[in-house]
């Protein structure tokens, strides 16, 4: 079956007979995509000047093809390579192209692509996306993993920190990071070379967040025992001490004029502080728990701050303020959506869409429900009941667990997306600047890529 598509570069290519997954290459442009599930996939109608895209092999394998988007995975390299994924569209205008549609060029949304950091089952803790969406870091033990996401491959690691990495910051020109660990160290560093600037001391307990400023030029950083260290990053020294303990902040967001920044953390704390004069303007009140996302709306009008439910069924709770006068205006807490557990979060940077990912419990299978013998019957202390003969030794077979993402309109407080593919529990999670991809990390010693609904 021929289907029609519009690549990246404007051409609407034609394939013809091609499986889903596969690779080809596009005769006008040169580059490569991923053959889009039919299924999925928009066809519209035959136009004029449509190119034929260069021949695809079929697969003469006997296992099924993998989803669109999707290709097999790569033999595993310590330093590059050990991946699959695709290039993403050219995100220099909306849709990838001018006056384009704001939807991926081959028309799915899901999976985008596997980076295996590790040959055993290592915990991702955090990752971040790049402002420019052509980079991401990922970070596990002491190593900060640089991915291309426009390749799809690793470019090499950051090697200076000696104890696990906690918490990472791309700046606003995607050019240099900061990553810090659980000794309280933060290195400053070009992302590019995996050239280390500068080392920031002034934290003794782990470091749980990041944020640069918008302009780039500070930065600000926290522990786990509620410090708040201002940064000057062309000087590399503090300049200024917010908070000296407290509660744990999880989340540092800054205003989009850079004047103002937001923290949320631990007891349902949020404050909003002022850079210029280091000083609190004020606690916004009404959450409570232990608060792991926040975001500010494009217009630094409105805060929202999200914390996993205290359900058993895994669900999220989300608050939202008015920042011109502090009131906590009407949100969403929806605990029904079968999750055994909801294991992290994460905003798009203007808060419009909210990351949960966590698990769906185990199902039963089948049981195999037997008598139990007289050896059984003593050490499960039935013999005392009279009831031997009737006791029965019931085993339950489950599925194995399947690890999620569900994506959120915050507008609406429905589900919109799920994203399935972890083998292991999701640790980190991170959205792109446009909110249109993201960035997962998890025990399975793998972080993928996806695209957004």
């Amino acid at each position: 079956m021929a289907i029609h598509f519009i690549c990246r570069c404007g051409k609407t290519l034609q394939l013809n007979g091609a499986l889903a997954g596969k690779k080809f290459q596009c005769p006008a442009c040169q580059n490569w995509s991923l053959v889009p599930d039919p299924s999925k996939a928009v066809s519209i109608a035959p136009v004029e000047d449509v190119i034929e895209a260069l021949p695809v092999s079929p697969s003469t394998e006997s296992t099924p093809n993998p989803p669109a988007g999707k290709r097999e995975v790569l033999s595993f390299d310590e330093d590059s390579g050990g991946t699959y994924g695709v290039k993403t569209e050219d995100t220099s205008a909306e849709g990838g192209r001018p006056g384009g549609a704001a939807a991926d060029a081959l028309g799915f949304g899901g999976e985008m692509g596997c980076y295996r950091l590790s040959r055993v089952e290592e915990s991702v803790q955090c990752v971040a996306y790049a402002p420019n969406d052509r980079s991401a870091l990922a970070g596990l033990d002491n190593l900060v993993h640089v991915l291309d996401l426009r390749e799809g491959k690793k470019t090499g690691p950051f090697r200076e920190h000696r104890s696990p990495v906690t918490a990472l910051a791309f700046s606003p020109d995607s050019r240099f990071a900061l990553s810090g660990d659980e000794r309280g160290s933060i290195a400053l560093w070009e992302v590019a070379g995996r050239r280390l600037i500068k080392w920031l001391g002034g934290h003794r307990e782990p470091v749980t967040a990041l944020a640069f400023t918008p302009n780039g030029m500070h930065a600000l950083s926290a522990c786990a025992g509620g410090l708040l260290l201002l940064w000057d990053l062309r000087r590399g020294e503090e300049v200024a001490c917010l908070q000296e303990g407290g509660s744990a902040v999880h989340r540092i967001v800054f205003a989009p004029d850079g004047r103002r920044v937001l923290t949320a953390g631990a007891g349902g704390n949020v404050q909003v502080w002022d850079v210029e004069s280091a000083s609190l303007l004020g606690p916004l009140r009404g959450a409570d728990g232990t608060l792991t996302a926040a975001a500010i709306s494009a217009d630094g009008a409105r805060a929202w701050a999200a914390r996993a439910s205290r359900s058993a069924t895994g669900g999220v709770e989300v608050w939202c303020w008015n920042l011109v006068n502090g009131d906590c205006l009407p949100c969403f807490a929806d605990p029904t959506h079968h999750l055994a557990e909801t294991t992290c979060l994460a905003f798009s940077p203007d808060g419009t869409r909210l990351l949960s990912a966590g698990f769906i419990r185990a199902s039963k299978e089948s049981s195999d429900r037997r008598p139990v013998g007289a050896d059984e019957a003593y050490r499960y202390g039935l013999l005392a009941t009279g009831i031997v003969a009737a006791a029965y030794h019931v085993r339950d077979h489950y599925l194995n667990k399947r690890h999620v993402i569900n994506v959120w309109n915050t507008a609406t407080g429905q589900i919109v997306q799920t994203l399935e593919g972890h083998q292991g529990t999701i640790e980190a999670l991170a959205l792109s600047h446009r909110g249109r991809r993201c960035l997962s990390g998890a025990k399975d010693g793998t972080a993928r890529a996806w695209s957004v609904s």
